[in-house]
């Protein structure tokens, strides 16, 4: 009898430690599932929308071809992983109203089960725009910066929803837009800007799974004329026409493609255990997304930068 309890403890005991086997597999499997690339979900405003974003081809009778182009569609091309899927996309649309949209994109996102959530200007017209959070127009004075803090904290609410890496770009200065696509009333003051990034940055670091990109740094080196180095590469004083469309607010193809080699750079450095298989390289991430969209019969046709 005393035998028959001896071997009825170590089944129990041989049981338990399979079951604590198991659900160590299951958490591991689980963690490495949320580092993987294998579900990207993109949300974001125009910057995400590939505003103003063009590819160029020609065909044998140097007739021009024109293609669209989303971060979408950057991703795609420049991170080799066959498993991905990439679901949502950047809005151009956000400005008219930042709480619906922005809840639409999250509610949608959050339906594609994300590994990896790219936000790079999602917040943006949370801190710019002409309207607080019930669509009446922003007051003036304290209560401006009141209001739009109400907001961004609607949007850092939206993103809690996420417990995969969440890459999310800070607000960029960008008050020289105005005149060419935003209105004065459209644009936060120096010190509200100071405010909402800090509150971003607060944020961020209450939130482990939160990768903070600094959009305010990078803009301010791809809208400068001055020598900067991003997305591990260094480039020459005069090159503000190579990465910036004409409006002082949207990236061009290559300003795009900086944006994510840095997301990439930020997500390695958070898990320098997981791979992005993406070539930090602008000219080679250029040629890949060319050629991944290029219509049959057409080669393709670049516009020079000042066009």
């Amino acid at each position: 009898m005393i035998r028959n309890l001896h071997l009825h403890l170590i089944l129990i005991v041989l049981l338990a430690a399979c079951s604590l086997a198991d659900t160590q597999s299951e958490t591991e499997t689980t963690a490495v599932n949320q580092l993987s690339l294998d579900r990207i979900s993109v949300i974001g405003a125009s910057a995400s929308a590939g505003f103003g974003v063009v590819l160029r081809y020609e065909d044998e009778n140097q007739r021009k071809k024109y293609q669209p182009i989303t971060l979408n569609d950057i991703v795609e091309a420049t991170i080799d992983h066959e498993e991905m899927i990439v679901s949502v996309g950047g809005s151009g649309g956000f400005f008219w109203n930042p709480v619906q949209i922005g809840s639409t994109q999250k509610s949608e996102a959050s339906e594609a089960k994300p590994t990896l959530v790219l936000a790079i200007d999602y917040l943006f017209w949370y801190g710019y725009g002409s309207r607080d959070r019930s669509g009446n127009p922003m007051p003036r004075g304290s209560n401006n910066s009141r209001s739009r803090l109400e907001l961004l904290n609607i949007a850092l609410e939206n993103l809690e929803t996420f417990e995969c890496p969440v890459i999310l770009g800070d607000f960029p200065d960008v008050s020289d837009a105005v005149g060419r696509m935003l209105s004065p009333n459209q644009i936060p003051n120096p010190e509200t800007l100071k405010m909402l990034n800090a509150r971003v940055n607060e944020w961020a670091a209450e939130h482990p799974n939160v990768i903070l990109l600094p959009l305010h740094r990078l803009m301010e080196h791809l809208r400068s004329n001055d020598a900067f180095e991003a997305g591990k590469q260094n480039w020459p004083a005069g090159s503000k026409s190579r990465f910036m469309q004409n409006d002082n607010l949207h990236p061009r193809l290559e300003g795009l493609i900086v944006l994510l080699q840095e997301a990439a750079m930020a997500y390695q450095d958070r898990h320098p255990e997981h791979a992005w298989p993406m070539e930090l390289n602008l000219e080679h991430n250029r040629q890949k997304i060319y050629e991944a969209h290029r219509p049959e019969g057409c080669t393709s046709a670049p516009y020079e930068h000042d066009d």
